[in-house]
Order: structure tokens, then C-alpha cells, then sequence
């Protein structure tokens, strides 16, 4: 028995009352996770009232003792961070972190999705609470399992067609299943020893041990390797062995999903500004009489406006950190392609017009042109990105790299000396009962610190390293970068800036 997306979108009050449901702000639809949401709030509804009749004898279906044994809200509200109130976030993990961003964002999403279902129909507002419709969307997202493609054995395919144009779900790519006892496997990505996958044959998860486990051994599944773990199932590992990400950047990011694109442009308008008085790769700051340097630095606004709330072209992503220290106290830093897009979101912060042997401004305008062609699509999901350019861009994109991990470590920690942050949340996080929400909050702003800390000594290795070339000029303009911003006073700066 499984409770999957068709399940959903076959039910005679979603398919009638619920279709066409969309985000009130943005007016964007719902994901494919929000239907099955709903739905199962109301199986778990209408169980609940039918298991008052069966009081007197147990005989329930399976499925009716599976909705029965989910998780409840009170369960949820132990642990899992999307139960808790902004205040409560705010104090438990600061509203500068990454967590705090991930699990907000979240929140703003469900309490949308379900604005969007008591629009559409009054009747599901008042069969299922917004506690009720939380507690589904929970179950779903701590639970369920994707499969995926569907084909017309499946279902007809005028059928999947009708949903992507009535919910704007294409469940032929993927869908999402509840699989009860798959789902209650313990999970860890490093050390399990059960495996599955979906099979289209039979229309079934298939589970299946991984290695040679001895009887009495706890059967172990895996969640991938995620750096949203704990924002998304609300628990972790306890031994650092999660993938960590980390927010970067000096300006709010939107889910423009969510929320209207325009609610907070000007600030964020302001917001970029620091990103082009940098003036990094011109020994003069760029003067409103160089008519070239201008047009580029027009043209770096509309990229930096394009990406603003373009969540992928702002974080980096570590695997688990190994902290022990080479000779020389040199840190030994676990790095993988989670830096790459950071790394090219700073080319672009870093990008003089001369660069690229001087056609960075159309290497630039097709990247850009690129994403803004997406437009009514997800661009969350295609960030700009950069191709390696020479050494002095790649040594100014690295310096651009270090200060915004600089920049977000600040945040933390204040001006801590290095590597002290990260001791003295540990230290702190030491000091909690395991597993209490106080912990799992120094956990994951550890996580957070170590992150930013490796980063910002992964950049400034890496930068040291151009300058070791045989072609590193220290007077040369392509190497240059200043440590203060330039100016903003005059008319054509002005009109450039805050147009």
C-alpha cells in the first residue's frame, strides 16, 4: 500500500475543489508535494472519524493503521524547526543564518499553499485546519519518496496532461509516494546498509540491503546526501557527517514563488549597490567620462538584478569538513563542486570589461540573456554561471569569494579570530542536553560556522596560489583589488545606481 501523487489528483474533491490552486501573491502554482499534502490531511481527517466506529473492534485496514501511527502535530512541534514561530527562530539560530533563511522561507511557502486551498474552496478551510494541513504537509516532506517517470502504463497520458495543465504539476517526470515501512527505516547517508528504488514494472519501492547485515543489526536507510537535512526532516546525525551549506551575500533573497518578485526590489536594488563600487580589475574607480567601463557596469546591474533572488547563484555547499591540520597548521579543506557556482557568481562581481581578452561584455550579455529567457519558468533552479576566465579574474573572483564568506562570518561571530567562532559554539552546543532544540541550534550553527570559516580559508589559499605564478604582476591592473568602495557622487553614478 502506497498513497502517491495520482492518488491525489484522482480524488473527486481535489480534482473538483482544489484545481487550478495557486500561490495568492505570485498567483504561481502549487508544487505537486502541496496536493498530496492535501489529501492526505483529509484521509487522516476521515479516518480519524471512521476509527470512532470502529471503537468496539480493532479490525482497520492497513492503510487506516497507517494514518493513525504518522507523526502528529504535537510530535512535529518536539522537534521540527517549521512548527516553530519566527521569535523562536530567531532566537534559537539568529535570522542571519542559513537555517533560519531555509526553514522561514518554508514556513511562508505552507502557510501560502494553504491561503491558496481555502481560496480555492471554502468547504477544504473548513474540513482542515491550517495545524491539520501543516501536519500532512510535514508528513510529506519528512516521509514521502520520489519515483519517477510515469509512462501510459501508468495512467493514459491525456490523463497526466490534463493535471500539468489544471494543477501545473507534470507528475510524468517524477512524483512523490507515502511507502509505509520504508519510511521507517532510521536514516544515515554514510552508514546504512539499506537501499531502494522504484520499479515501474510492479508499481513498487523495492528495498534491498546494501551489504551483508547480521541478524539483530538496526536496518539503517539514507536520505542522500543533503545539505538540508535538518530544515527538512527536522533531525541530524549528531556526528558532523551532514553536507553543510551556507547563505552568502549582503542583500535579502525572495522566493519569488512565493512572493512577488517587486515587494522588495528597491531594497534589494540598494542592497546590490556595494557589489559595483568595488571596482575590482581598474586601479581608478570607474569614472562616468569612461564610457565603456560605464555600459559594462550597466550591464553588471541587469546580471545582478537577473540573480538577485536566485537562491543557487548565492550558496556553497561543503561535504562533511575534515578539520584536522596539515604541517604548518594549514587547514585541510574538503572541497567539491558545491564552491563552483559561488565561484562564478563572484567572476561576475569581480568581471572588469577587459577580461575574457576583452569581450567580457558579450560573454556577459548572453549569460544574461539567457537566464531572463527563462523567464515564467523556475530560474531558481538555472543559475548564471561563468565560464574560468584568466588568472587575474579567477584571482579577483577568489578575493570576491573571501570577502563574502568574511562578510557572513561577521554576521556570526562578530570579529572573532579564526577558528575561535566555531570552538566556542561547539563549546556551547556541548553544554545542552543532546537532541534538545537549544542543541540541535548550536548544532547546525556550528555546522554553519565551520562552513564559512573553511571557506574563507579555502579562498584565501586558493588566491595565494595565482599569485605563485610566473604571470603574477602585482602592479598589473588585472590583479588589482581595493579593500574600500568607490564612490557614488556623480550624476551618471547616481542615475546608474538608483534607476
Amino acid at each position: 500500500m502506497q498513497i502517491w501523487s495520482l492518488d491525489a489528483f484522482r480524488d473527486e474533491f481535489v480534482k473538483t475543489n482544489l484545481k487550478g490552486a495557486r500561490h495568492p501573491k505570485t498567483n504561481i502554482f502549487l508544487v505537486e508535494q502541496a496536493f498530496l499534502a492535501a489529501y492526505l490531511a483529509m484521509l487522516i481527517k476521515r479516518n480519524i472519524a471512521t476509527h470512532n466506529l470502529f471503537d468496539g473492534d480493532r479490525n482497520h485496514t492497513t492503510s487506516s493503521i497507517y494514518l493513525e501511527n504518522l507523526p502528529t502535530y504535537d510530535d512535529y512541534r518536539l522537534h521540527h524547526p517549521v512548527t516553530f514561530d519566527l521569535t523562536e527562530l530567531d532566537e534559537l539560530y539568529g535570522a542571519h543564518t542559513h537555517t533560519y533563511f531555509l526553514v522561514s522561507k518554508r514556513k511562508e511557502e505552507i502557510e501560502s499553499e494553504y491561503e491558496a486551498f481555502i481560496r480555492a474552496s471554502s468547504e477544504f478551510g473548513n474540513f482542515i485546519s491550517y495545524q491539520e494541513y501543516i501536519t500532512a504537509r510535514l508528513n510529506v516532506q519528512t516521509r514521502a519518496f520520489e519515483g519517477g517517470p510515469l509512462n501510459d502504463r501508468d495512467a493514459p497520458l491525456k490523463e497526466l496532461d490534463w493535471y500539468k495543465k489544471k494543477f501545473g504539476v507534470d507528475v510524468k517526470k517524477k512524483f512523490t509516494a507515502m511507502v509505509p515501512l520504508l519510511d521507517a527505516f532510521s536514516s544515515h547517508d554514510k552508514e546504512h546498509n539499506v537501499e531502494y528504488h522504484y520499479d515501474p514494472e510492479s508499481k513498487k519501492y523495492v528495498a534491498y540491503a546494501s551489504n551483508n547485515i547480521k541478524r539483530g543489526t538496526e536496518l539503517v536507510g539514507t536520505r542522500g546526501d543533503r545539505a538540508d537535512l535538518f530544515p527538512t526532516y527536522g533531525f541530524v546525525y549528531g556526528d558532523f557527517s551532514e553536507r553543510t551549506s551556507v547563505l552568502l551575500g549582503g542583500h535579502q533573497v525572495v522566493d519569488v514563488r512565493v512572493v512577488s518578485e517587486s515587494t522588495h526590489i528597491r531594497e534589494q536594488k540598494n542592497e546590490i549597490i556595494v557589489y559595483l563600487q568595488q571596482d575590482d580589475g581598474y586601479k581608478q574607480c570607474v569614472a562616468e567620462d569612461d564610457v565603456l567601463a560605464m555600459q559594462f557596469k550597466r550591464l553588471k546591474r541587469q546580471a545582478l538584478l537577473s540573480i538577485v533572488n536566485g537562491y543557487k547563484n548565492w550558496i556553497v555547499s561543503f561535504p562533511a569538513l575534515d578539520r584536522n591540520m596539515k604541517s604548518g597548521r594549514q587547514m585541510h579543506i574538503s572541497v567539491d563542486t558545491g564552491v563552483n557556482q559561488i565561484i562564478s557568481t563572484s567572476r561576475l562581481l569581480a568581471l572588469s570589461h577587459r577580461d575574457y581578452d576583452g569581450n567580457a561584455y558579450n560573454v556577459l550579455k548572453t549569460a544574461v540573456e539567457e537566464i531572463e529567457s527563462n523567464d515564467g519558468e523556475d530560474t531558481n533552479d538555472k543559475p548564471l554561471f561563468l565560464k574560468s576566465g584568466g588568472d587575474g579574474l579567477e584571482y579577483r573572483a577568489l578575493v570576491w569569494v573571501w570577502r563574502l564568506a568574511a562578510h557572513s562570518l561577521n554576521r556570526y561571530c562578530g570579529r572573532y579570530d579564526e577558528w575561535i567562532c566555531s570552538a566556542a559554539e561547539r563549546s556551547e552546543m556541548d553544554s545542552f542536553e543532546e537532541k534538545s532544540k537549544e542543541w540541535y541550534a548550536a548544532y547546525v550553527r556550528y555546522q554553519e560556522i565551520v562552513a564559512l570559516e573553511t571557506l574563507k580559508e579555502f579562498a584565501q589559499q586558493s588566491y595565494i596560489e595565482y599569485t605563485k605564478n610566473e604571470n603574477y604582476d602585482s602592479e598589473a591592473e588585472e590583479y588589482f583589488f581595493r579593500s574600500t568602495l568607490c564612490p557614488t557622487d556623480s550624476p551618471r553614478l547616481k542615475e546608474l545606481i538608483y534607476e
